[in-house]
């Protein structure tokens, strides 16, 4: 165990330093195609605006972001700590407002940019506004979204799931407040003569911080279609589906809380009896989701660890198992294999089965729609009905799709 703990330790250490250094010294701030990947997943409203030109003669957005140079150059010349830093770089209750107002107008003048953005479905909780309240709605909750991520992983301000989604440093951490301060202080020196948009500085702060703390979670398995889910994704269009009762039997990870082990022995209780039900013809693929989670920062994907227990311990085969490897609770298991449906085209009239223990089944049939209503404004399902004590079939919900900014390590 202690030889274990060793070297799990070593490998954090490395890891960590490995993320840590390539963010020392920010001679540049321009976006690098690792942050613009995040950008694109986490908030993928300002990844299309990027390229709005008709935005960067708006005459108020340039006023906005003048003022806000000045007001983050003022600020790492005078600031003493995160909090002080953070209230400059956040954006205000009025800054978002008068910014949302100037989408507003933006959006009737520019169909083409508002159908991109409502074609992907990213933002189908907003559908049933009109264009400029859809636009608006959209911003609003990408530029609250932002301000949380520096009250997060720059203030201290406690996460979702502290547990699992806090950062690597202490909020005033001597050396992170230096890393913090010559960060914003690159962007201020690069926007000070430039015309960027308002919320520029924020927007790079943002993905700069989560991947100063480690956390590229949200596009660390991206592509999808690619690495560990090739070979499935190629099947999927083999497959006839009618042949089967459910699309896929759904396996939620257990993450266990052991430094070092990579797969809880109950998660792989969980894969013996989804295994049972591929072979005995209920499904042609197996989903295993669950992300890096427990414990905090671990190396392993409970999805990772679950397919090749699956491939190795009970003979099913690579291409019918698909990983999901994002959700970092029960609601986004759901949640998230949804999107994996609707992103691979799998039959959503069919019904998912999800095979689990009695506990987590209990859990999905009970408390989990308040929860999901609470933390994603949906449940995830169309209908649910219990099967057996550890089996649940659902119909899948399309506003799955929804991302959320909110949740910056699993955002959609």
């Amino acid at each position: 165990m202690i030889q274990r703990l060793q070297k799990n330790f070593i490998f954090t250490l490395i890891l960590f330093s490995l993320t840590i250094l390539p963010c020392i010294g920010y001679a540049k701030t321009s976006i690098n195609a690792k942050e613009t990947a995040l950008l694109k997943k986490s908030f993928y409203l300002l990844y299309l605006m990027k390229n709005e030109k008709g935005l960067a003669k708006n005459d108020l957005l340039r006023q906005i972001a003048a003022a806000r140079a000045t007001k983050l150059a003022d600020a790492v010349s005078s600031c003493q700590n995160n909090g002080c830093l953070v209230t400059a770089l956040q954006l205000s209750d009025t800054e978002i407002n008068e910014i949302g107002i100037e989408l507003s107008k933006y959006a009737l003048q520019a169909k083409s940019f508002v159908d991109q953005l409502c074609s992907t479905k990213r933002y189908i909780n907003f559908a049933s506004a009109n264009d400029a309240d859809f636009v608006k709605k959209c911003w609003e909750a990408n530029a609250r979204a932002m301000n949380r991520i520096l009250a997060v992983y720059v203030n201290g301000d406690k996460p979702a799931y502290p547990k699992i989604d806090a950062g690597d440093f202490r909020p005033n951490d001597p050396k992170y407040f230096q890393e913090i301060k010559k960060l914003l202080k690159s962007l201020s020196d690069q926007t000070k003569n430039s015309k960027t948009p308002a919320y520029n500085n924020l927007m790079l702060a943002s993905l700069k911080i989560l991947l100063m703390n480690g956390r590229d979670e949200a596009i660390r398995y991206e592509p999808l279609e690619k690495g560990w889910n090739k070979g499935a994704v190629k099947q999927l269009a083999k497959t006839d589906w009618q042949k089967y009762k459910y699309s896929v039997i759904l396996v939620p990870g257990l993450g266990p809380e052991e430094v070092g082990l990579r797969l809880d022995p109950n998660g792989a209780k969980r894969c013996d009896s989804a295994a049972k039900r591929y072979f005995a013809g209920l499904a042609p693929f197996v989903v295993a989701s669950g992300g890096h989670v427990h414990p905090n920062k671990t190396p392993f994907a409970e999805a990772v660890e679950m397919k090749k227990y699956l491939i190795e311990v009970c003979k099913v085969p690579s291409n019918a198992i698909l990983i999901e490897p994002h959700a970092r609770h029960t609601t986004t298991n759901l949640r998230n294999l949804n999107r994996i449906i609707y992103r691979f085209k799998i039959p959503a009239h069919k019904k998912v089965l999800i095979v689990t223990d009695v506990s987590q089944s209990t859990y999905i049939l009970g408390k989990m729609a308040k929860n999901a209503t609470r933390e994603l404004g949906y449940v995830p399902y169309a209908e649910i009905k219990k099967v057996s004590a550890t089996e649940t079939e659902y119909l899948p919900n399309e506003l799955s799709i929804h991302s959320n900014p909110f949740d910056p390590l699993d955002p959609g």
